[in-house]
Parts: structure tokens; sequence; C-alpha cells
């Protein structure tokens, strides 16, 4: 089943690193296909660029997407992203532009698909969280929650001594953790240029959160107090609270490079354009249906019906948007 549905929008966002930048090209500014897949069997789900993965119940990693037609040669490690590693059970994903790492069933990290970066990940837990970065991935020690980096295909990093006791987030300009109040701690790799962490402190820097997601040049949490998000973005100059128009209690949200959305306590669906520098953003359409949970990655969306089906939305140019 599919909508189609009509806007237009474009965004660039930039990724500033240790020592590379990827560039994210304008989204399609054309008709969207709002498709529904068929297969209600996915516990959780990670979206990166050119794919979308879900983990089974018994762990299993499955992919759509990737379906590279050998043209565009700046994907040519497209294909990489939809092949998790052999034999290797999930708890849980998390995606960036390319890599996509996760919690495994024995409390391990282990990471697939960006360019030879494969499963290889230099340091052992145990573990009970992960996230994937563009350049590097992290994972919360069981029992001591102290965060270990490491760049993807390489060797463990340092971050100097950071711990996560209230959660672990990555974006495009480095990670976060909360303290166990809910106060924001960023950090990045200790030799990183330049460094762009002011983003993610809100403008209110003692507001505490249940949890929180990274975009390019902003960030949204959740408040302790009342489950309603609040948002904001860094102009290099100020920072901005930025109003998405969602005032109710959210169940879920998501942020990333061209689109923010959030599930409201009613099951409503609702999403939003890139913050710009003046604090503003764009409502965007949204897939008509009630809703539990939704991921967004670099160009594309997914969220959950409250009927187990999931429904994507946006770039589908090598089928991620196309569910199973």
């Amino acid at each position: 089943m599919l909508y189609l549905i009509s806007f237009s929008m474009s965004c660039t966002a930039t990724q500033p690193g240790a020592d590379s930048e990827v560039e994210i090209t304008d989204p399609p500014t054309t008709e969207l296909d709002f498709q529904v897949g068929s297969d209600v069997n996915w516990s959780n789900l990670a979206l990166g660029d050119a794919s979308s993965c879900g983990v089974r119940p018994n762990g299993r990693v499955e992919c759509w997407g990737c379906n590279w037609d050998g043209e565009d040669t700046a994907s040519w490690a497209v294909q990489d992203q939809c092949v998790p590693p052999a034999g290797v059970e999930f708890a849980s994903l998390s995606a960036a532009v390319f890599p996509t790492c996760g919690l495994t069933s024995t409390k391990s990290a282990a990471c697939f698909g960006d360019y030879s970066y494969v499963d290889t990940v230099p340091i052992e837990g145990p573990y009970d969280a992960v996230v994937a970065g563009p350049i590097f991935g992290c994972a919360r020690s069981l029992g001591t929650n102290r965060i270990d980096c490491w760049e993807l295909g390489y060797s463990a990093v340092d971050i100097g001594e950071v711990f996560g006791p209230g959660g672990l987030y990555f974006g495009v300009a480095g990670g976060c953790v909360l303290d166990e109040a809910g106060h924001i701690t960023p950090f990045q790799p200790a030799d990183a240029v330049p460094k762009y962490l002011d983003r993610y402190i809100p403008p209110n820097p003692d507001a505490t959160f249940l949890d929180l997601s990274l975009g390019p040049y902003g960030a949204c949490g959740r408040s302790r107090d009342d489950n309603t998000i609040s948002c904001w973005t860094d102009s290099q100059t100020d920072k901005k609270h930025v109003d998405v128009g969602v005032h109710s209690p959210v169940l879920d949200y998501a942020l990333n490079y061209w689109q923010g959305c959030a599930i409201t306590d009613d099951k409503s669906l609702h999403c939003w354009g890139p913050f710009e520098a003046d604090g503003t953003t764009t409502a965007m359409q949204t897939p008509p249906g009630d809703y539990d949970r939704v991921w967004v990655g670099t160009r594309h969306s997914c969220a959950r019906r409250t009927d187990a089906a999931i429904v994507c939305w946006g770039d589908n140019q090598y089928g991620q948007a196309t569910p199973k």
C-alpha cells in the first residue's frame, strides 16, 4: 500500500569530524511514496543513508534498501550497509550515515556497513548500550556506565573519563551522555578538530531530560517533568529554542539530517524539517494512522503503526523506504 503526497523541501548538512567530512545531499523535492510493509515481526529498527535494518525477536538482523544500480559512483559502498555479520544476534541497533552498530545478545558491540569497516570492534564489553556515529562508535560499560569509543575499522579512541548512567546518544557533531539527574554532557575524541559540541547544550544548561535525539545543528530532549519535548539549534552566534509544533507528551521521537518526528500520547505522528539559523522550522506531511514508534534516517523515515505494520517515506533511491 502506498500514499502519494507532494511537498518541496531541501537541506544540505555537513559532518564535522576528526579528519573528514561527510556531505549529505538534498533530499527529494517531488512526490514521496508512503509505503506500508507486510511484515510486522520487528522489535527495533535503525535507519542509515541507503539502508533500513531491523531486529527480529530472535535477534536476527535483516535489512532492506542498498539496491545499488552501479551508476552512482558516490555510493560504491551502498551494498555493504545491508550485510550484517553472519551468526550474530542483536538486542538493539543504532545507525549513522553509513555504519550500523548494535548491542549483541552476548553484551558485546558489533558494527557493519561503513566502507571496509565491517564487524571488527577493537574493544570488549560487557556493554548495555551501543550507538553508531558517522566516524566512530561508542558503548556504555555494563555496571560502571563508562563510555568506550572506537574509530570504525581501526582502534579505540581517547574521549577521557566519560560516564553516562542516564543514557548514551550520538549525533553528527559528537556524542552526549545524561547523568542520573538528566543533565547533558557532550563528548568527542580528544584530538577531534574542530569542536562543535556546544550545539548540543540547551539554551538552559540546567535543563534535565529523560532522553535525547541529536541532529546536525541542534537537538531535542524529552522533559523529565511532563514527557514533552523541547528542541534547540546553535546558529554559531547564539542558541535558539525551536518550536516544532509538538506540545503534548510524546511516546517516541527522533531527529536526523533533514527531518525530525514525534508521536504524541494520542498516537498521532508529527514531523518537521531542518532547523533554520533563526530558530524556525517547517511542518511536514506525515502518513495517516496511529503510531507508537518512529525512526528517522539520513533522508528517509519509518514509523510503526499500532497494528505493528512499518510505514516508511522519503528518499527511496536504494529501496530503503520500501519496508518488508
